[in-house]
């Protein structure tokens, strides 16, 4: 087990003005994080804010949405992928900015 060295404070002021090391920049230079998706229940009830009159064929796969986290779950026998396949397959209807974006969202999900 290792233990961890007690902090200096006193030179905070000085580390907070100098320069960064190489090391610093090899890091500043690599790609940010992975991306976190949003967890599909969140997607869903967004949905249901953003879509007042739901098509009807939509309503029980986005109901099934909304106990879903991670395109690894399943809804009984289902998918989390199949859930949301058939929603997308159902909600032809639904336009605007907000479709666009969410169902670009759900379709990334797919893709990964």
């Amino acid at each position: 087990m290792t233990t961890m060295k007690p902090i200096n404070l006193s030179n905070l002021n000085q580390a907070h003005h100098a320069e960064p090391t190489d090391a610093m920049r090899q890091l500043l230079q690599q790609p940010s994080a992975p991306y976190l998706p949003r967890p599909i229940k969140t997607i869903a009830a967004e949905i249901f804010k953003k879509w007042p009159k739901v098509y009807y064929g939509a309503v029980p796969y986005l109901e099934a949405m909304l106990s879903l986290d991670t395109m690894r779950d399943n809804y009984g026998q289902d998918s989390a992928a199949s859930v949301v396949n058939y929603f997308l397959a159902n909600a032809n209807t639904w336009r605007g900015e907000d479709a666009r974006r969410i169902k670009k969202e759900l379709n990334d999900l797919l893709k990964h």
